[in-house]
């Protein structure tokens, strides 16, 4: 988890080339996508965290918590070249499984993961007028159809 803290602080102030070293390392050998990894990271957590939840343990849900939180972050400024990158992962059919062994209702909103999940600012994602600045690339999600 401290790595994944420390991607968040580098992620901070939208500072682009922070943010995008952590997509691609253009000066080593070989390059390493440390949000995929992350994703990989959330998929590794997701069987024990609806049990966690129901026991009242927070650990396992602060966990993803921060996870999203960092992949948020990287996504800012807005970073288009980064949520490409994150689309393309498995993150999608990764929250749709979450949220649907979840089944938020009632009383377990309050501790569920949604509570959880940081507030994502429309000006991160859209302009002033509600227009899109990117597009996903729905090819690339759509070959992403199981965790890698």
């Amino acid at each position: 988890i401290e790595v994944v803290k420390l991607m968040r602080l580098m992620c901070a102030g939208q500072h682009r080339r922070l943010q995008d070293l952590l997509r691609v390392q253009v000066h080593n050998r070989e390059s390493v996508d440390l949000y995929d990894e992350v994703v990989k990271y959330i998929a590794a957590l997701e069987p024990g965290l609806k049990n966690s939840i129901d026991r009242g343990d927070d650990t396992c849900s602060s966990v993803v918590g921060q996870c999203f939180n960092t992949l948020a972050d990287a996504m800012r400024g807005p970073n288009v070249s980064n949520q490409n990158a994150i689309a393309s992962t498995a993150i999608f059919d990764l929250v749709d499984l979450i949220m649907l062994k979840l089944r938020l209702t009632g009383q377990d909103r309050s501790r569920g993961l949604a509570s959880l999940l940081p507030p994502f600012p429309k000006s991160s994602l859209f302009g002033a007028k509600g227009k899109s600045l990117n597009k996903v690339d729905r090819a690339a999600v759509s070959r992403s159809s199981s965790f890698k």
